[in-house]
């Protein structure tokens, strides 16, 4: 998750892990002169009281964005809708009661992801925006997505490994801005060559076959430009499963740093 620029925070409507996890991944800002940007929601927590929380986070000038889960956005959908053009975006974030995982790359993690680096590129301009990466991967189309979308901004996307960061999360994390490129200790790094299924006509799938393999030499040439390593060196080792430790990666020219001391983290 990235930080926003000075003086702009975002604001969490979720349970108690998502809001933890999105402050320490720098979203909070709290201090005794600054009202809470949170509500931790839990069984006892009202549809009343959540609502007040959201119009009080979209009347306050220090919240730039409001991330909640899906789950959540439908109890108060009348009043996300009546209010969302009072703010630059309601990001949607994956709920646990969701059918899917939300460290996964999809469309929905895509298409939110990509909204905050838009809007962060425009409030902070070449700042550094901090993209935190703790994925087992997923869709490559929404991968690229964000790929492209790390590319095209101006401010430099500085990438940090917490945790894993597998197939197309590992090629988000050596895409990041060289040097600033970082994976904490015991943190994860997995490569491979795409995969995926077809069925149907035997020209359905030789046409399917046909795309992966394009889309296998476009991620192969990504990893080439990001690492420094050959086509060659590439394609061998993301032939198979290719799991690496934050060392291994950083020799491998997927990370830039092996960071363990509390003040690398940003101070956002």
């Amino acid at each position: 998750m990235a930080s926003v620029a000075k003086g702009k925070i975002m604001a969490v409507i979720g349970d108690e892990d998502t809001v933890v996890g999105f402050l320490l991944g720098g979203v909070g800002e709290l201090n005794k002169a600054r009202k809470p940007n949170y509500l931790i929601v839990d069984k006892q927590t009202g549809v009343q009281e959540i609502e007040d929380a959201f119009k009080s986070f979209i009347a306050r000038d220090d919240i730039a964005i409001i991330l909640m889960n899906q789950h959540i956005a439908e109890m108060i959908r009348y009043a996300v809708d009546q209010h969302t053009s009072s703010i630059p975006a309601v990001l949607e974030i994956p709920s646990k009661e969701a059918p899917y995982d939300p460290s996964k790359v999809d469309d929905m993690v895509a298409s939110s992801i990509i909204a905050q680096l838009l809007f962060l590129q425009s409030d902070s301009g070449k700042k550094p925006i901090h993209l935190y990466i703790n994925s087992p991967g997923g869709s490559i189309t929404s991968g690229l997505a964000i790929y492209d979308t790390m590319q095209m901004i101006t401010a430099p996307v500085a990438t940090w490994c917490i945790g894993q960061a597998s197939s197309m999360g590992s090629l988000l994390l050596a895409s990041g801005e060289k040097g600033m490129r970082t994976a904490l200790p015991n943190s994860r790094i997995m490569v491979h060559q795409p995969s995926g299924g077809a069925q149907g006509t035997c020209s359905d799938i030789i046409i399917r076959a046909e795309e992966i393999s394009r889309l296998k030499k476009r991620t192969n040439e990504i990893y080439v430009h990001h690492t420094g390593q050959t086509y060659e060196v590439i394609q061998e080792t993301l032939d198979r499963d290719r799991f690496m430790s934050a060392t291994e990666a950083k020799a491998f020219g997927l990370v830039d740093k092996v960071e363990s001391h509390a003040g690398s983290m940003p101070n956002h």
